[in-house]
């Protein structure tokens, strides 16, 4: 009985690793198209860029985060503190949002893509 429970728990942490690495390339190639930096309303530059299969996310001069998926152009820190979404439309032009919760920079709540480069 103890062998089955140990080889059960080690197929479903089998599974979660599985789980857990599928998530990383599909935020990987989702990235893919969102990536350079954004000007904000508020004037800041949101930054995103692919090294591999993770994705990370700078705002200004802070520190890269790295970053998940969390639906088509979304975007959230693995802590959730910072939550994109963009829009990209066919003539490279960007809409969207940056919202920060926390920290000790002001936060951009709500702050706007202006334009992509």
């Amino acid at each position: 009985m103890k062998a089955m429970t140990v080889a059960v728990m080690l197929a479903v942490l089998g599974l979660a690793g599985s789980v857990q690495a599928a998530g990383a390339v599909d935020t990987a190639e989702r990235i893919t198209a969102y990536q350079g930096e954004y000007q904000l309303a508020n004037g800041d530059t949101l930054t995103l860029r692919r090294r591999g299969n993770q994705a990370y996310a700078a705002l200004g001069n802070g520190d890269w985060q790295r970053i998940k998926a969390t639906g088509r152009g979304s975007f959230a820190t693995l802590d959730g503190k910072l939550s994109i979404h963009i829009e990209l439309a066919d003539d490279s032009a960007a809409s969207g949002w940056v919202a920060q919760a926390g920290g000790n920079r002001p936060a951009p709540a709500g702050a706007q893509v202006a334009s992509a480069r």
